[in-house]
Formats: C-alpha cells, sequence, structure tokens
C-alpha cells in the first residue's frame, strides 16, 4: 500500500518588543513674557503625568538667533535638582519652539524631574509665564558648556517664580510588528512493505477408543496453530527541485594600440604565381593569409599591363609602408609584405592603378 505524507513547517510570529509608552509634560504654552538667560543654566521643574519615555525638549526661544542645549535632571528632594539624567548637544535656535534630542530616557507617573537649558547669546531669551505661587524655577551661574553630571550638592544661586516655556516629550512609539518566519512544506512517499514469517506448531492428540475387538482402535489427532510475524518497513523518498544560478562575467575584447612603424620600399615584392591565379577566384585582388604572423601576400588579377600602387595605413591612419610596381597583365601577380616587425593589429591596405583608385584590402596582423 501507497501513502503520502505532507509535513508541514511551522510558522513563527516573532513581536517586537514594546517600547516605552510616549508621555508629554512641562510648559506647551507660548509665554506671556520674555527674557535673555546668557550665562546661566538654567531649570524648571515638572512633574512626569504617566509612566514612559522621553527623548526629545522642545524649548520656546524669544528674541535673536543663538545657540542653545537642554537637558533633564532628577529630582534630589526638597526642591533641589539631582543627577543628569540626558543631555542634548549643542545646535543653533531661532525665534519660535527649538527641537532638541536626547538619549531616550525612562520617566515614571507622579516623580518630579528638572527640564534645564542654556543659551549661548547676550541677546538671545526664552518665552515663560510668571508663576507666583509656586517657586519652581533655579538658576545657576554657568558659562555655556556641557551640563554638570549631579547638582544635588551645589545649592542653586537663585529661584524665580515662574515656569519657561519648555517640553519634554517622546517621538511616535511604534507599534509592535508581527513577522512571520518562512514556511517550509516536505512532501514524503512511504511505500510500506509487510513480510509474514509463519510459524507452525504442531500438538498431537492421541485418543484410544476400547471397542470390544482383539484390537485396539488408535485416533491422532493434530492441532496446527499458525503464528505470523509482519515486519514493516517503509521507503521514504524526498524530492528536492534545485534551481541553479548562472553568473555570466562578460569578456571584454582590447583593440591593441598600434605603434607606427615605417618600413622600407623593399620590405613589398612583386613576384608572379600560380596559385595565386586559383585563390583569386574571379576577384581583382585579395589578402593571405589574413590574419598573418610573419608575412603577407596581396594577389591581384590585371587584366593589362599597369603600373600598380599599394600603401599600407595603420588603425590612425598613418602610412607606414608603400610600394610602386610596373606588373604585366595576368592573374598571378603576388605583392609580397614582411610584416614581422609591425605591432599586432588592423591595417589598411589601398591599391592605385596607373594612379586611380583602384582596390581597398584589409588584413590584420596577428603574434
Amino acid at each position: 500500500m501507497r501513502k503520502n505524507i505532507w509535513v508541514m513547517g511551522m510558522i513563527m510570529w516573532l513581536a517586537l518588543p514594546a517600547m516605552g509608552q510616549a508621555v508629554t509634560f512641562g510648559e506647551t504654552g507660548t509665554g506671556t513674557a520674555g527674557s535673555t538667560v546668557n550665562g546661566y543654566l538654567m531649570l524648571c521643574q515638572f512633574t512626569c503625568p504617566a509612566d514612559g519615555t522621553i527623548n526629545r525638549i522642545n524649548l520656546r526661544v524669544d528674541y535673536t538667533n543663538g545657540s542653545g542645549r537642554v537637558a533633564i535632571y532628577s529630582n534630589a528632594g526638597a526642591d533641589q535638582p539631582g543627577v543628569l539624567l540626558a543631555e542634548s548637544a549643542s545646535q543653533g535656535v531661532s525665534t519660535g519652539w527649538n527641537t532638541f534630542t536626547v538619549a531616550s530616557t525612562a520617566v515614571s507617573n507622579g516623580a518630579t524631574y528638572w527640564l534645564a537649558f542654556q543659551l549661548n547669546s547676550s541677546i538671545t531669551g526664552v518665552r515663560y509665564y510668571t508663576d507666583s505661587n509656586l517657586n519652581k524655577q533655579r538658576y545657576y551661574n554657568y558659562a555655556y558648556a556641557a551640563f554638570p553630571a549631579n547638582l544635588s550638592g551645589s545649592p542653586p544661586n537663585g529661584s524665580l517664580a515662574a515656569r519657561t516655556c519648555i517640553y519634554a516629550f517622546d517621538v511616535e512609539t511604534p507599534t509592535p510588528t508581527l513577522t512571520a518566519s518562512a514556511t517550509a512544506t516536505l512532501s514524503a512517499t512511504i511505500s510500506p512493505t509487510a513480510t509474514i514469517t509463519p510459524t507452525v506448531t504442531d500438538t498431537p492428540t492421541l485418543t484410544s477408543t476400547a471397542t470390544p475387538s482383539d484390537s485396539p482402535t488408535r485416533t491422532v489427532t493434530t492441532t496446527t496453530t499458525p503464528t505470523g510475524t509482519i515486519t514493516p518497513t517503509a521507503t521514504i523518498t524526498l524530492t528536492s527541485t534545485i534551481s541553479p544560478t548562472f553568473t555570466i562575467s562578460p569578456t571584454a575584447t582590447v583593440s591593441p594600440m598600434v605603434t607606427a612603424t615605417v618600413l622600407p620600399a623593399s620590405s613589398l615584392t612583386s613576384t608572379p604565381n600560380l596559385l595565386a591565379e586559383v585563390l583569386l577566384n574571379g576577384k581583382q585582388a585579395m589578402v593571405f593569409p589574413n590574419p598573418a604572423r610573419d608575412e603577407v601576400r596581396f594577389l591581384v588579377h590585371l587584366d593589362r599591363a599597369a603600373t600598380l600602387r599599394l600603401d599600407l595605413f595603420n588603425s590612425n591612419g598613418e602610412r607606414i609602408a608603400g610600394l610602386d610596381a610596373a606588373l604585366p597583365a595576368g592573374r598571378g601577380q603576388v605583392i609580397q609584405w614582411d610584416c614581422r616587425d609591425v605591432a599586432p593589429g588592423v591595417y589598411h591596405v589601398r591599391l592605385l592603378k596607373d594612379g586611380q583608385a583602384w582596390e581597398k584590402l584589409k588584413v590584420a596582423v596577428v603574434r
């Protein structure tokens, strides 16, 4: 019996860990007044409304341009700033809200934090609200620089009944996503084979029947109990398909640079040849062999005696050899060129008959 078994790969969904929830705290209004704060480290106390994270701080700048820094501190108790939790780099600021990036920082519901800032220009200020009921702003005499790591042991130089327009917040919190792994499917064909090994057990039973006669009657009863052992074997055939990937590496053909070598006219000679008549086969001129290594033969057929002019040019159009020859009429004229001293490349041949353009040929020289 033949059975097909399908084995399905599991699909695993991975949930990305959720980040802390976004939270905003501080003064988000635009303020009712403005003031310059150059030469001071300013801090404003706020209470966080929920558990979450912050990674941005906005500061409302007034007056003209300059540079600024912001930070967040813990609370050391008794309305005293504590340890630096995160700070921004220095960046240019302009009138209006300015966003600074700080390291992602966890904050707790009901906890007190201090949002700090510095500005480096005497004509750059911030917007704020006066708050006579609260005394929640502190300042330190401080030259514009990176924020101190800990302020808990440094009493401020003063306090203000004001709320600067500064607030901390988080960018959009990513929603956890599910990622599915690949699903694998295997197909197996099982062909079970059963082997039965019968075992025969004979249990003879002897029964004697007494009958009044001179000889007893004996009956033998045989009981056969067959037992079989079934040994199943399974053949599993897995079929896989492999899709090969072929990478084709193109081969570039480079045309050699040809260096012109001027040869004397004596390197070109002309002789009659019967083989040339056969090779021409009705043509007026041809090159043999082509390509050539050491020697080239120009085969010509003249229907009348004529003066033949042969000029050779390299691929740059430079003339490298020439020959004038008065040849008789016939099909077996051969002009021979010794090309061993020229660079490999393609050469153009111009043939003039009695001063008139007659034939153009090409010959390749190889090494």
